[in-house]
Order: C-alpha cells, then sequence, then structure tokens
C-alpha cells in the first residue's frame, strides 16, 4: 500500500469516526476540541474535516460554533429521530385530520431549515414529496422564520446569506429589514405565514414549538395549495396553536 494511499484511507476513517460521534451525541453538539480529542489529532486537522463535513452537507455549525448533524447524516441518528416522530404522530395526526392539509415537522440543523416529519394532505402529496425530503430556505419559509424567532437577533443574521437574500419568487422576502419585521410580527400572533415566497400558490403557517427540554429547535406547520377562505384559515391556525401547546414537552419526554 502506498504512503498517499495509507495517508487517504486514513483520512476516510477518521472522518467516519467525527461522523459517529456528532450521530450519538445528537441533538446536542459538541466542540472541535472533542472531536480532535476523539480522533487523537490536533484541533487543526479535526477543524479541516469537521469543515469538510459541513460542506457536504453531512455536519452542521451553530452560532455558537459547535458541530451537530447535518441534513444528509440525520437519517443516521435514527434513536433520537424515532423519538422526535413518535412523539409528533399523534398531534401531526390530528392537525392533518382537522385540515385535510399538509403536515410538517421542522428542526434546525446549523444554518438548515430541515423537515423531519411529513404528512400529506386528503389530496396527496400534490407533487411535493422533493420538497420535504430537502432543507428549506430559512429567510424565505414561515418554518425558518418560526425557527429563526427562538433565536437572538444577532444569532438570527449570522445563519443568513448575504443581502441581497435570493429569491426564489417575485415575492421573496430579501433583505434583513424586512425579514426581521416579518419575524416579530409572526412572534406577536405566535404563528408565522408565508405565501407565494417559495413556490407560487402555496400559503404555509407555522409555530415554533417553545418548550423542547431537549434543546431542539422545531416548529409544525400546514401547507395549503390554492386560496384560503376564512374559515379554512381559522380552522389551522386555531389547530396548530392547540396541537404545538405542549408538543415541545412531548418531544423531549
Amino acid at each position: 500500500m502506498s504512503p498517499s494511499f495509507d495517508g487517504h484511507i486514513r483520512s476516510v476513517r477518521r472522518g467516519l469516526a467525527a461522523l459517529d460521534l456528532l450521530v450519538a451525541a445528537a441533538p446536542n453538539t459538541v466542540r472541535v476540541v472533542d472531536v480532535a480529542e476523539h480522533l487523537e489529532v490536533d484541533q487543526g486537522t479535526a477543524s479541516r474535516m469537521l469543515a469538510t463535513l459541513v460542506e457536504s452537507g453531512y455536519a452542521s455549525r451553530t452560532p455558537d460554533r459547535r458541530l451537530t448533524v447535518g441534513p444528509r447524516s440525520l437519517p443516521m441518528a435514527t434513536h433520537w429521530i424515532s423519538r422526535l416522530r413518535n412523539a409528533a404522530a399523534a398531534p401531526m395526526a390530528r392537525v392533518s385530520r382537522a385540515t385535510g392539509e399538509i403536515v410538517v415537522l421542522t428542526q434546525l440543523l446549523g444554518s438548515q431549515d430541515v423537515p423531519i416529519a411529513y404528512l400529506p394532505g386528503r389530496d396527496g402529496d400534490r407533487g411535493l414529496t422533493a420538497g420535504f425530503t430537502s432543507t428549506y430556505p430559512l429567510w424565505a419559509t414561515a418554518s425558518g422564520r418560526a425557527l429563526l424567532s427562538r433565536l437572538p437577533p444577532a444569532s438570527q443574521a449570522q445563519l443568513l446569506p448575504p443581502e441581497p437574500y435570493p429569491r426564489l419568487t417575485p415575492r421573496t422576502t430579501s433583505d434583513w429589514q424586512r425579514l426581521r419585521d416579518t419575524i416579530r410580527e409572526g412572534s406577536k400572533r405566535r404563528v408565522y405565514i408565508e405565501q407565494d415566497e417559495v413556490i407560487a400558490g402555496y400559503w404555509c403557517a407555522f409555530v415554533p414549538l417553545e418548550r423542547c427540554v431537549g434543546g431542539e429547535l422545531l416548529a409544525m406547520g400546514v401547507v395549503v395549495r390554492g386560496e384560503l377562505s376564512g374559515r379554512q384559515r381559522a380552522r389551522i391556525l386555531n389547530t396548530l396553536a392547540a396541537e404545538t401547546r405542549d408538543l415541545g414537552f412531548a418531544l423531549t419526554a
């Protein structure tokens, strides 16, 4: 075995070991020094390895510079994710029955808004299934704003791209001032609403879970295609308020 090939194999093994550490720790975060000690390498080596994992989506960096699993490695944290999904199953099912619409549970992982549970509406997923296997833009979605609301303003700004934010539709919020005002408005109403900013013709409402004793930042919401009557909107908002009130406790029990 050549020295270069041996070094490559060693790097791969270290990367996998670092990933194993993040998965085992989830939902708790780890520091670069923790990974360095686990791998028995210097902090510079650990930092470069973690940066590669973050860039490829297998790790996420939090605003306080700690690390956790990323969108691509989230399915590996089976114990944690199964616990969240099992606890959320009944409340999500009740929201689905009451509204007949798509119901989603999302989590903030580093700077990513990641869906972790999903129920289709009465009419099926309406071609949106692929959208619930990827990440959401924090600045443009009701779920992203709900998650950002649980952080201090300075931390919120750290998770956002440079202004102007990428526009997904003509209605996408593209600057910090407007986004900050939208988050404040949602905090007053205790629900975050977005329409036509990500996909034209869709309305979304999300509520952050405020009592997650395990430290998770989670939000549950409803996605609707087309126009809503005042009665439909009220039913969705009232159902979300009722079902998210104590869900934070249940999710981390």
